[in-house]
C-alpha cells in the first residue's frame, strides 16, 4: 500500500531557497526537495509597475513529503522562510496521488561487476 504524499511549494525571497532545503535536509531527513529562481510580480504591485518594468528574482522552493509530515513541514516552513512577513512571499501544498517511496539499495547489498578481459 502506498502512503499519501503532499507537495509543499514556497515562493520567497531570492537566496533562502538553498539554506532553507540544506535545513530541512538536516531536521526533518528529508531528500525530495527541489528548488529553482523565477521571476514575477506580485498583486500588491501598482499596474503602472506591473509591466516591462522591474520584475524581481524569487526563489520557488518544491518539498515533496508524505501526508501524516506535511503539517509540521509546512509549519516550519513558513517561520524558516519568513513568509509571514510583509511582503515574505506565500505557500500551498497539494495532494501528490502518484508519487511513492523509492529507496536505493545498501552499497554492500550490489553486485560486484564482471571485469571483461581484453583481447589483443
Amino acid at each position: 500500500m502506498s502512503t499519501p504524499f503532499k507537495l509543499i511549494t514556497c515562493i520567497m525571497h531570492k537566496g533562502k531557497a538553498h539554506p532553507t532545503a540544506v535545513t530541512i535536509r538536516e531536521r526533518f531527513a528529508i531528500h525530495s526537495i527541489a528548488f529553482h529562481t523565477a521571476r514575477g510580480v506580485g498583486r500588491s504591485a501598482p499596474l503602472s509597475k506591473r509591466g516591462t518594468g522591474q520584475q524581481p528574482e524569487k526563489d520557488v522552493l518544491l518539498v515533496a513529503v508524505a501526508e501524516d509530515c506535511a503539517e509540521a513541514l509546512f509549519e516550519f516552513l513558513y517561520h524558516e522562510a519568513g513568509i509571514g512577513q510583509p511582503h515574505g512571499g506565500f505557500m500551498f501544498q497539494q495532494g501528490l496521488p502518484q508519487a511513492g517511496l523509492l529507496s536505493m539499495p545498501d552499497v554492500a547489498e550490489l553486485p560486484t561487476p564482471k571485469r571483461r578481459s581484453k583481447k589483443t
